[in-house]
């Protein structure tokens, strides 16, 4: 393949996990779909490489769930689709208006009559963030409505369209299994947010309770740690969950000093504390002592 699947996937440390797996086919191409760091030329350009070079029973093979009952067929319809609309979008009618949507004030809601000055003014205006642009009737009618996704450089990732509800080929929105090598007990960060890794499960082949998952569900099941001075053991653990393809692992050093407490956790959940030391300092309110004994904190 020209396209290698790990130039796809954003987390670094995921990459690390599967390289040198062999992934099936439409495992690959649901990875590539969802991806978020590279062009929607290049992504496009590696699902037609495998459309064409698998069969349908390769198609088949891997644990996912695309609610399609022919992923190649499936495969083919997305593509053509994308590509179709990328055209659309990119053609400017005497009736259509650009509509940057950002975080920064300065640009979200502004109005351009072509894509070419939208794209422009979001590389001038927007320093490493990601955006959309939003195509739409002049009048502001919401009944034909298409819009693209930029990265951080300003490359268009995505294009959609707001009525766009076929699941039966929409690659992107499916579920599938990776063959990660995340530990319980792992600390890990997504954005700005950081937790536990708390339970890692496997499935060769899904489960009949998990036959109506998708991309939401792709997740890795975490606690986290909230501090509250009110509660009465100063602050709380609670479940997270982080999107697997979103997900790096964190070194306990690079732990911000707010979330010093996940250290604990994490050793705990490695058995590396006793659970009784544990849930009598937490029970106390008093988990800095427990943090302290084990160097953590002064």
């Amino acid at each position: 393949m020209k396209n290698n699947v790990l130039d796809f996937i954003e987390s670094k440390t995921l990459r690390q996990h599967l390289s040198g797996q062999v992934l099936a086919p439409a495992v690959e191409c649901i990875l590539i779909a969802q991806c978020r760091c590279r062009s929607l030329e290049d992504k496009l350009k590696a699902l037609e490489e495998r459309y064409e070079t698998y069969s349908t029973e390769d198609f088949k093979k891997g644990a996912y769930n695309s609610f399609a009952n022919d992923f190649k067929n499936a495969l083919y319809k997305y593509i053509n689709y994308k590509q179709l609309l990328l055209n659309d979008f990119e053609n400017t009618d005497g009736d259509k208006v650009f509509v940057i949507s950002a975080d920064e004030y300065v640009v979200e809601g502004t109005v351009y009559r072509s894509l070419d000055k939208a794209i422009k003014i979001a590389r001038e205006k927007l320093q490493d963030e990601c955006c959309s642009i939003v195509k739409r009737s002049i009048d502001g009618l919401f009944d034909d409505i298409t819009f693209i996704k930029l990265d951080e450089e300003k490359v268009i990732t995505d294009v959609s369209y707001y009525r766009y509800q076929d699941a039966e080929y929409n690659v992107q929105n499916a579920y599938v299994e990776i063959p990660h090598q995340y530990k319980i007990g792992d600390i890990v960060k997504s954005g700005d947010e950081y937790a536990v890794v708390a339970d890692v499960k496997h499935n060769v082949v899904l489960p009949e309770y998990m036959k109506h998952s998708d991309y939401t569900d792709m997740c890795l099941y975490c606690l986290g740690y909230y501090k509250d001075q009110l509660h009465s053991c100063n602050g709380a653990f609670g479940h997270s969950h982080f999107h697997i393809l979103q997900t790096e692992l964190c070194p306990e050093e690079e732990l911000p000093e707010s979330k010093k407490e996940l250290i604990i956790l994490s050793r705990l959940l490695k058995g590396e504390i006793r659970i009784a030391d544990f849930l009598e300092m937490y029970s106390n309110g008093d988990i800095d002592s427990l943090m302290k004994i084990k160097g953590l904190i002064k």
